[in-house]
């Protein structure tokens, strides 16, 4: 199960904190667009 958080850096391509520290390496999104709306629209109804 992943946090909110998560969904949105993962959907965001945030920068992953990596266990060295180093945010230099930006994350590839791995869902569609598609997905990544649905899911945002799902952690954006949860809230509510």
């Amino acid at each position: 199960e992943m946090t909110e958080q998560e969904i949105v850096n993962i959907v965001l391509g945030q920068p992953e904190v990596e266990d060295n520290g180093d945010i230099d390496k930006i994350s590839e999104p791995i869902v569609t667009n598609t997905e990544a709306i649905n899911g945002l629209e799902n952690v954006y109804n949860k809230k509510i």
